[in-house]
């Protein structure tokens, strides 16, 4: 049966990327008929269409070459057994726990964490990225988490894990409701992201990944890392 679900997969990944590929080729012979009639230059919404097309079409052909390794048996164990995936869904958290070293899962709350642990049991390496604001008024750390999530709750593998932790549209709407930015960013003194970063130790995580933002997203925030660094012995 699992033979089955595995080449079905692969027909279906293969299909999507050649009609995505067809539509890329199709939408390159336009424009080059266009500029031959001397027609107006595509514009930005087409160009748009065009990066859409593409990055789906390297997701399918990712696909592919994911199920066709697995169809014929070349992702072995043994290759992967010190690659953690950045796993996020029940199916490649099980893929990470079967043929990797583990999960890496980024843009998490901590009940995600506790999720994760359950699906991977208890060997699988489980490290959770955890994004922090050192900063303690919350309007001003909500803006530098917000910042940062933009990029990630216009993306539907996120906002679709979010969705399955309970999250709603209001939520993730409008660059995320405060509740959630609160849930995946932990913002305020060291006390307050050391407590963030036990709770999910607690959830099943082996280790945390912490990510600082800082305030100007040029600076290199070495201060913050050597802050961190000294609650590594509480944890």
């Amino acid at each position: 049966t699992e033979g089955v679900g595995v080449r079905v997969m692969a027909v279906v990944a293969h299909q999507r990327a050649r009609r995505t590929l067809r539509q890329i080729i199709l939408m390159r012979r336009k424009t080059v008929v266009d500029q031959h009639s001397h027609a107006p230059s595509p514009g930005t919404e087409h160009v748009a269409q065009h990066a859409d097309k593409t990055r789906l079409l390297r997701m399918h052909l990712g696909q592919v070459i994911i199920w066709q390794m697995l169809r014929t048996g070349n992702l072995r164990a043994q290759a992967f057994a010190r690659r953690a995936l950045a796993a996020l869904g029940p199916r490649m958290l099980r893929l990470s726990a079967e043929r990797g070293e583990g999960a890496h899962p980024y843009f998490v709350p901590v009940e995600h964490t506790a999720e994760a642990r359950s699906v991977l049991g208890a060997g699988p390496l489980l490290a959770p990225e955890q994004a922090v604001v050192f900063e303690s008024d919350p309007s001003a750390a909500r803006q530098v988490a917000r910042r940062f999530m933009s990029t990630y709750l216009g993306l539907p593998n996120y906002t679709n894990n979010l969705k399955r932790l309970g999250w709603t549209d209001t939520d993730i709407a409008d660059g995320g409701s405060d509740r959630l930015v609160d849930a995946i960013v932990a913002w305020g003194s060291l006390d307050t992201i050391a407590d963030r970063v036990k709770a999910h130790l607690a959830a099943g995580a082996d280790h945390v990944c912490v990510q600082v933002l800082p305030r100007d997203q040029g600076d290199l925030p070495l201060q913050q890392w050597r802050e961190l660094a000294t609650i590594i012995p509480s944890l």
